[in-house]
């Protein structure tokens, strides 16, 4: 016993360890993950908010400090498709405006906003419907970030000259185009932005002394720093949050461990050595002091052991109280047996006749009976019976109704006479109010004449020589133990030599079966008529088989008890 509850211990304490540590640790991933993407997009947002702010800021900021009629006045300047001494002529002009001091204080300014708020790139264009020209653009590059030489950076720095045209990235044309049109609601858009770098893009209008907007101001700002804070905050959060939720978990560990595998594992082996102490007499003792509902548990164990025990004492009581009444009925339905003619073949000597009976009680003793003797040597009493009830007192009542039968019949009395007897001493002291049908004739075994009389039984089948069985419908009189003083009608029937005569109780036509369908008269006649010829016991037999196949599995309700008789004659 020690050893089987050793062995079972350890696979429960890993289970419950196990188990806590991986719901834990489930726990955890979705809290960070959570967390993480909710403060991510939280922070996302905000950060986009802000840097939308601040880009619109310096691009309003441009577009205030920029003479509006300067942009007509360049703009004047721009002829792509001029050639020769025009050409030359509008290149002169051109270096002549880059080199004003208008010119030069609007770079300056822009220069300065790039350098001081670390924009990407600032620039001041006119958007046109097939291109945009450029007027001022100051481009911010950082070399180490995008891992550029010296020559190719500053190749993308001097890109975009004076009155340059370039075409549109996505979105800007319809960007441009809505901030010429004062259509323009959002200053923020994002792009894919250049060199793989994504752009936070904001534009400002350029109005002229005459209140007409006539560029456009753009301001370019690098979100790859604001991603990499975010993902840095992200990365900050996760590990605190796996810091705090991995001590939360050690303290939780040891919190189970303590308060609830040990406790459990206390009471498992407790609760293993109950058969033990319920067989020795110990009492159930399980020492948790857990204050929760495993210690409920415990105190649920304790009053199981108590009742238990009273239950197993209790048991035992019952238990030889019912080996007691068995007994008793074992004894009582062999006393009933040996009180009915059990010998077979009965009176041997006797050639004139062959007589067989048999009775199957419902319960262990039945109320049923059947009884044969011969009064003289030329007449032979045939009776049979049914006890209201079943059981002990049936048998009772069964046994004292034998006796009287068989005393008044071998007096000489005839069946009429015996009945009425019978019945006017049993009404005498049946304060219980049971009752007997009774068939009772006598044979006589010189001329085959019964004289019989029948109170409340069920009727005789007759076969004689070559015929079939056939019902009597003898006349009834009352059960006996119903009423005082009943007269009981005798009448006669002839049986010829080859002649069978059957008799029943009412447990074989009312068998029922699993759909409460009865067995029958007419089925009883039909399984006595398919074996007319067989002998007595032969014929029994068969009749039985036939009612355990009607019923199948269907439980026997009452005594089922047949007598059949064969006359053969005087045997000279």
């Amino acid at each position: 016993m020690t050893e089987n509850t050793d062995v079972s211990k350890k696979p429960v304490q890993r289970s419950i360890a196990r188990r806590s540590l991986l719901s834990m640790l489930l726990m955890a991933v979705l809290m960070i993950i959570g967390t993480s993407a909710a403060a991510s997009l939280q922070l996302y947002d905000r950060m986009l908010e802000i840097y939308q702010d601040y880009a619109y800021s310096y691009a309003k900021m441009a577009s205030t400090n920029i003479d509006g009629d300067l942009v007509e006045k360049y703009l004047q300047l721009d002829d792509p498709s001029a050639s020769g001494e025009k050409a030359l002529v509008l290149e002169d002009k051109k270096a002549d405006a880059v080199n004003s001091d208008d010119y030069k204080r609007i770079y300056t300014l822009l220069e300065t906003s790039v350098s001081y708020a670390n924009l990407r790139y600032i620039y001041v264009v006119v958007p046109r419907e097939e291109d945009m020209v450029y007027l001022w653009d100051v481009f911010h590059l950082d070399v180490t970030t995008i891992e550029l030489s010296e020559q190719e950076a500053k190749d993308l720095e001097q890109q975009a000259e004076f009155l340059e045209h370039d075409t549109y990235t996505k979105g800007e044309k319809e960007a441009m185009m809505a901030v010429m049109n004062l259509t323009w609601d959002d200053s923020l858009f994002l792009d894919h932005g250049y060199l793989g770098h994504p752009l936070a893009t904001a534009f400002s209008p350029v109005f002229d002394s005459d209140n007409n907007i006539v560029a456009v101001v753009g301001v370019d700002l690098n979100l790859s720093d604001m991603r990499g804070a975010i993902i840095r905050m992200c990365l900050n959060v996760i590990g605190a949050i796996f810091l705090i939720l991995f001590v939360c978990m050690i303290i939780y560990y040891f919190l189970i461990q303590h308060r609830i595998i040990r406790p459990i594992v206390s009471l498992k082996k407790a609760v293993t050595g109950l058969v033990d102490s319920l067989e020795k007499g110990n009492s159930f003792q399980a020492d948790i002091h857990t204050n929760d509902e495993i210690e409920a548990l415990a105190h649920s164990f304790e009053e199981m052991d108590v009742r238990l025990k009273h239950y197993l004492l209790e048991n035992a009581a019952i238990t030889a109280e019912r080996e007691r009444l068995k007994t008793e009925l074992d004894l009582a339905r062999r006393i009933q047996a040996d009180m009915l003619p059990s010998e077979f073949p009965a009176l041997p000597d006797k050639k004139q006749f062959d007589i067989y009976a048999s009775m199957k009680p419902a319960k262990e003793v039945g109320g049923d009976f059947y009884d044969f003797f011969l009064i003289d040597e030329d007449h032979l009493a045939l009776v049979i019976a049914d006890v209201s009830g079943k059981g002990i007192p049936a048998a009772l009542f069964m046994m004292m109704s034998k006796i009287m039968l068989q005393n008044y019949t071998l007096t000489g009395m005839k069946p009429g006479e015996v009945l009425e007897k019978v019945n006017n001493q049993i009404c005498r002291s049946n304060k219980e109010e049971m009752f007997v049908t009774v068939w009772l004739g006598v044979l006589d075994l010189s001329s085959g004449m019964i004289t019989a009389a029948n109170a409340g039984h069920e009727y005789p089948m007759l076969k004689q020589p070559d015929g079939e069985f056939e019902l009597v419908r003898d006349p009834h009189g009352l059960v006996i133990g119903g009423m005082e003083d009943l007269h009981y009608k005798e009448y006669e029937m002839k049986m010829e030599p080859g002649s069978t005569l059957f008799v029943y109780t009412d447990g074989i036509a009312e068998a029922t079966d699993l759909q409460n369908n009865m067995f029958g008269t007419e089925r009883t006649l039909s399984a006595l008529n398919a074996h007319a010829g067989a002998a007595p016991e032969a014929l029994l037999n068969e009749v039985a088989c036939a009612v355990d196949k009607f019923v199948g599995e269907a439980p026997q309700f009452d005594d089922m008890t047949m007598l059949s008789v064969s006359f053969h004659g005087r045997q000279d």
